[in-house]
């Protein structure tokens, strides 16, 4: 090997006193990416002549630095290359990066990462790239930064707010719509896999039990065929899924994988056999249920339950569900309500309430204690009180079904709610 070439490899490990190595300086200025796949290149070529140099006996050996560690280096600011390559608007660079195995959840010294850059930078084409990436995990849009803010919070106008879900986030909540509008875009394909699982929109939407959506998206085109990286297609998440508590979920879901579509169902049916099929906390068994049930019936004072009602016309009056007033307000579409999300959906109805009444219905909701109002643990609720009237009688039904939601889990609008909760009762 020249000595020349070995002094040159040599200089690639050069840092500034900033902690600049020659891959930042590429994230920085190299809009093609051609010059930092040049680099990368070399560093593995030195790699490898550096590996054959220690097997020959009798010949100096050279250190170089790994492309790993050098790919990892922080610079002032805490930035990795490819921190620095989103925060300089150069795409080309973080893609190749990134596909050279870049650590994707790097953070600055602020504690911000990839996607609080883009959006700081309201970088569109990086906020999608970023989105796609996580589609598995979800990470990057849930982490905070040093001051407490998601991605999402950085955003105060609002206007990047589509960028911060994928399809597959419109399988998992159930909207179709959504999932034509992308597809027909040409942003993506019905049949998109994420990144690292591979699950295709159709897995998501049958893990998800969105029956109505499994039908949509059938009719779209979707592949029934697709085999995640578990090996299994859509069918088979649908038969190895969590205890099915309609018989007919499951054999509905195949016909609809396998193109003979769902007839005999109405859309508030095949809605019903999802929630149905959708797992939720429930304590069984006496004396503990019994237990829970008076405890349940005690929290619920007659003030709280007019707060409830007055929520729960509100809703009907809009044509609204419990799952559209959380899509409605819930900034990260994980189905949990902050308190400020909270006290903004009070404010949207027009319902004028003080802090107290706010705290105390807040601790009512909060199944967990997390601070937090969870969708499944109000649906929970529905089901206690529901369970209450039935052993109470005409009597509980008095007491509780006054203030309680008796409103549909899924989108349908008030009539078909209105059905809904008469069925309920």
């Amino acid at each position: 090997m020249a000595p020349w070439k070995v002094e040159a490899w040599k200089s690639l490990d050069a840092v500034t006193s900033e902690g600049y190595s020659v891959l930042h300086v590429a994230a920085k200025r190299d809009k093609s990416a051609e010059v930092t796949q040049f680099l990368v290149k070399q560093m593995m070529l030195r790699k490898a002549w550096a590996d054959t140099q220690q097997t020959k006996p009798g010949t100096e050996t050279q250190s170089f630095f790994t492309f790993e560690s050098v790919r990892e280096l922080k610079c002032k600011g805490g930035f990795t290359a490819f921190l620095l390559a989103v925060k300089c608007f150069n795409l080309n660079v973080a893609k190749y990066l990134i596909k050279q195995g870049a650590n994707l959840y790097a953070k600055t010294e602020s504690l911000q990462n990839a996607m609080h850059i883009a959006t700081l930078q309201e970088d569109r084409d990086t906020l999608e790239y970023l989105t796609y990436q996580d589609s598995d995990d979800n990470l990057l849009r849930a982490e905070v930064d040093i001051r407490l803010r998601k991605p999402r919070d950085i955003d105060i106008t609002g206007k990047l707010a589509g960028y911060f879900n994928h399809i597959w986030d419109y399988a998992a909540t159930g909207n179709p719509a959504k999932i034509r509008k992308l597809v027909n875009s040409g942003k993506c394909s019905v049949n998109e896999q994420t990144v690292k699982r591979l699950n295709s929109v159709l897995h998501v939407a049958v893990e998800k039990a969105q029956v109505i959506c499994v039908r949509e998206l059938m009719a779209m085109g979707a592949d029934p065929n697709i085999r995640n990286a578990a090996g299994k297609t859509p069918a088979d998440v649908a038969a190895v899924a969590s205890v099915i508590k309609d018989p007919r979920y499951e054999s509905v879901i195949y016909r609809l994988v396998k193109g003979e579509g769902a007839e005999g169902f109405q859309d508030m049916e095949l809605q019903a056999l999802g929630q149905a099929y959708r797992p939720f906390v429930h304590v069984q068994g006496p004396p503990e249920a019994r237990k829970e049930s008076r405890a349940f019936a005690e929290e619920w004072t007659p003030e709280k339950r007019a707060l409830v009602a007055q929520i729960r016309d509100k809703l009907v009056e809009r044509g609204m569900s419990v799952a559209d007033a959380f899509e409605l307000v819930d900034k990260d579409k994980d189905f949990c309500m902050e308190k400020v999300e909270f006290e903004g959906l009070l404010l949207w109805l027009g319902i004028q309430v003080s802090t107290a009444q706010i705290a105390e219905l807040l601790h009512s909701l909060d199944h967990h204690r997390t601070g937090r109002i969870e969708y499944a643990a109000v649906i929970s609720h529905i089901r206690e009180a529901n369970k209450i009237v039935l052993e109470k009688g005409e009597e509980g039904r008095k007491t509780l079904t006054v203030g309680l939601p008796r409103i549909s889990m899924g989108s349908e609008k008030s009539e078909s709610s209105a059905k809904l909760a008469s069925s309920e009762a």
